[in-house]
């Protein structure tokens, strides 16, 4: 299927000479990787904060259809998100993701399973699911729960004072949702909000819109959309879905987002700090993971800032903790890997 070419705002010139060298297109404005991501190719993108996709490299490999991943998690008890209304019922796994393979238009309620599971990591309640998913993540070297640019990695696991980002906190967690309309009366299927931590989201099944901001430009976003709502903070409350409307009223004050479609196969990378809101255009499952790269700890900084400051944040990145380990970390390598410390092993 041609991918829908979406004018955004987002600027290619800093990267024109990489893209005449590397298998890498600006399409509506987010920078795409065909084929498998090389970790120079990653890291020239990723460096200026800007989010990219990679579309076409191997993928999953199992069944994450709504008929294949219910085969796999079973009837556990779960909670369903009305994305209009933000209501919350009680069903179980198989039962919406039975209904969700049936769900072929955006005539229902558009409805979410999000953050599951909820109390364990998805390696322990599926393990094929959690390789199959792990050996589908471009760059492990970052994206690994486990990769030795992933700072979120150098908490020690036997400290009873880690933070949640060691564990269910960060994923991988799937996200199901039938079809969401992206029109000025309806929320989409996740609303405006931003991360303190990178992600990597894989599309398993369906087609979803995305917008996603420059971190840059999220303090010109507040003050704009408070005008246009009636919330204190329009991006960190996960109120406000911007709609076509609202679009038009932030590229009128020069804030352009990057909007493109994920289809089934593409791998999203998102930024700390950059706000983003995402409407299923079909029914859809993907599965993400967060993950914090060098790069991004400014952002991340300045995101956990945010979040103290704001009391309904509840899940917040302990950043003190992330710094003092990843210092900790590095130290420890450095004394291993200096000339005195290999004479004395020598010795």
């Amino acid at each position: 299927m041609p991918r829908n070419r979406l004018e955004t705002s987002a600027g290619s010139a800093p990267l024109a000479k990489v893209i005449n060298t590397a298998r890498i297109t600006t399409e509506s404005g987010i920078h795409v990787i065909e084929g498998e991501c090389s970790q120079d190719d990653f890291e020239i993108i990723w460096s200026q904060g800007l989010p990219l996709m990679v579309c076409g490299a191997p993928g999953l490999l199992y069944d994450w259809s709504p008929t294949g991943l219910s085969s796999f998690l079973g009837d556990d008890a779960c909670d369903i998100v009305d994305c209009e209304t933000n209501c919350v019922t009680r069903t179980t796994v198989n039962t919406f993701l039975q209904n969700l393979g049936k769900s072929k238009t955006v005539d229902g309620p558009s409805l979410k399973l999000k953050d599951y599971p909820e109390d364990m990591l998805f390696k322990d309640k599926s393990p094929i699911l959690a390789r199959d998913f792990k050996s589908a993540l471009p760059v492990p070297m970052y994206t690994y729960n486990d990769g030795p640019l992933n700072l979120a990695a150098m908490y020690p696991l036997e400290y009873d004072c880690r933070p949640d980002i060691t564990n269910a906190y960060i994923g991988p967690k799937v996200y199901a949702a039938t079809a969401s309309k992206h029109d000025n009366h309806h929320h989409g299927s996740t609303r405006l909000h931003m991360d303190m931590a990178d992600a990597v989201n894989i599309m398993a099944s369906g087609r979803a819109l995305w917008h996603i901001f420059r971190s840059k430009d999220a303090d010109a976003i507040r003050q704009i959309l408070k005008h246009h709502c009636d919330f204190a903070d329009p991006i960190n409350l996960h109120q406000l879905y911007v709609t076509p409307e609202l679009l038009d009223v932030l590229e009128i004050k020069g804030i352009k987002p990057f909007m493109f479609e994920q289809n089934q196969g593409d791998c999203v990378f998102i930024p700390a700090g950059c706000a983003h809101q995402v409407s299923n255009i079909t029914s859809c499952i993907k599965i993400a993971v967060d993950f914090v790269s060098p790069q991004s700890l400014e952002r991340c900084a300045q995101v956990a800032t945010a979040f103290h400051n704001c009391e309904t944040i509840h899940e917040c990145l302990e950043f003190t903790w992330l710094l003092l380990y990843a210092w900790m970390s590095v130290t420890v390598m450095d004394d291993l890997l200096s000339p005195s410390s290999t004479n004395l092993k020598q010795k």
